[in-house]
């Protein structure tokens, strides 16, 4: 796993002592450069901490379409290089984030997106980087 989230887990001592995530959902996903760039590995590392923490952890089902292109019942992943159209992996990779969701009824609709509209994480990454310096603005 990527050393900012292996530093995020390791400052969570407080939340194990304290049961606060036992029980909770858990799931990961992640990407790679190359067919062969350890998606798999890293979503596996990257479940340790949940297992530690007692969460329940939930994968990719196996009748998710995109999972037959990219990812594995692990996590949701795709790559990212320039044979790749990055758009439609991305795409893909959120449609099999979508179905794992799907389950505690998450749904694009959600947000005021429907499957047919391409962009809808933009606007969604666009209100997050709102958020982050309004709450720099307060401080």
């Amino acid at each position: 796993m990527a050393a900012p989230m292996k530093s995020m887990w390791d400052r969570t001592t407080e939340l194990w002592t304290n049961g606060s995530l036992v029980g909770k959902i858990g799931a990961v996903f992640t990407s790679a450069a190359s067919v062969h760039g350890g998606q798999e590995t890293t979503a596996v590392s990257m479940m340790f901490p949940m297992f530690h923490h007692s969460m329940i952890l939930i994968g990719v089902p196996y009748s998710v379409e995109e999972l037959t292109e990219s990812g594995s019942p692990y996590g949701a992943s795709t790559q990212f290089c320039k044979e790749y159209d990055k758009e439609r992996y991305l795409e893909m990779l959120l449609d099999a984030a979508e179905a794992v969701l799907s389950v505690f009824g998450f749904s694009r609709s959600l947000f005021g997106f429907d499957k047919k509209s391409k962009h809808w994480w933009d606007e969604l990454y666009q209100q997050r980087e709102r958020d982050i310096e309004s709450a720099k603005i307060e401080l």
